[in-house]
């Protein structure tokens, strides 16, 4: 499994409705702290041209979650199978109709199709790191 749950995103990752946390100092008189990691969600992306945000970001005291098992199934995927390197997902659309999603939590490899067997009709293959990613690709391609 994934040693490192976390990573540094990119500036380019940044978008309005994408998941961050956020190591937020506390300055008091001589003394330097932090009060711990804070969740946050991108509701304006004038955000990105903030000072303090730039520095922050700067100083890799921003962080965003690896894509898991749990974000996966948070938006209405059922786990199928588990064969140790990767995970099998499905959810069934107001039709009936399966889509599957199989995830390699390692290279964070994602393939999400309809069919099954040899009958595969790939909707996505690429890589996403993070649940808010997923996202947007479920919704670009029709899924959710």
């Amino acid at each position: 499994m994934e040693n490192n749950k976390y990573y540094t995103p990119s500036i380019e990752e940044f978008h309005v409705g994408f998941k961050f946390e956020l190591l937020e100092p506390l300055k008091q008189g001589a003394v330097s702290a932090f009060e711990g990691w804070q969740k946050l969600t991108v509701k304006d992306i004038s955000l990105l041209s903030n000072r303090y945000f730039k520095e922050l970001f700067k100083q890799k005291y921003i962080r965003v979650k690896y894509l898991d098992s749990i974000d996966i199934q948070d938006l209405g995927f059922e786990l199928l199978h588990n064969d140790g390197d990767a995970l099998e997902f499905n959810i069934a659309d107001k039709y009936d109709e399966i889509t599957y999603l199989w995830f390699d939590y390692e290279t964070h490899n994602i393939d999400i199709y309809v069919g099954d067997g040899y009958d595969k009709d790939y909707l996505f293959q690429g890589t996403i790191k993070n649940k808010s990613e997923l996202k947007k690709v479920l919704k670009m391609i029709g899924v959710k």
